[in-house]
């Protein structure tokens, strides 16, 4: 199988046939380009950011949650997709990209760090 011109279908790798995966999406802007300064269509920025869980949804995501940190212009949000490639276009069709620098890092509960990795690290049973 020419695996250049295979798609993730081809390889039984389907979305319907992946768990979801957890990702960590930073927003960082500068004060010049927050939408709260007038920078770009705010209004238009404001609705897509609100409209997140809707637009993650419409791609088969889930916005798990949201965080922000005004004063210091970064904003935090956990997406469950199939892949990284869902996230980038959960980014790119709510113009996040357009007024923010992105950066996406794969994440995983406590509760399963705990089981996968700590767990493993410890003799003995110990409670969360």
């Amino acid at each position: 199988m020419d695996i250049s011109t295979t798609n993730s279908n081809d390889l039984g790798n389907a979305p319907e046939k992946r768990e979801m995966a957890a990702f960590m999406v930073e927003l960082h802007h500068e004060p010049e380009t927050c939408i709260a300064s007038g920078y770009g269509d705010t209004e238009s920025n404001a609705i897509n950011l609100m409209k997140m869980g809707d637009s993650a949804k419409e791609l088969g995501a889930e916005l798990v949650g949201g965080w922000s940190f005004p004063i210091g212009h970064r904003q935090w949000y956990v997406i469950k997709a199939t892949d990284a490639h869902v996230v980038a276009e959960l980014v790119r069709i709510t113009n996040l990209h357009l007024w923010n620098t992105i950066t996406v890092n794969p994440v995983m509960d406590h509760d399963m760090f705990s089981e996968k990795i700590l767990g493993k690290l410890i003799k003995q049973e110990v409670s969360a």
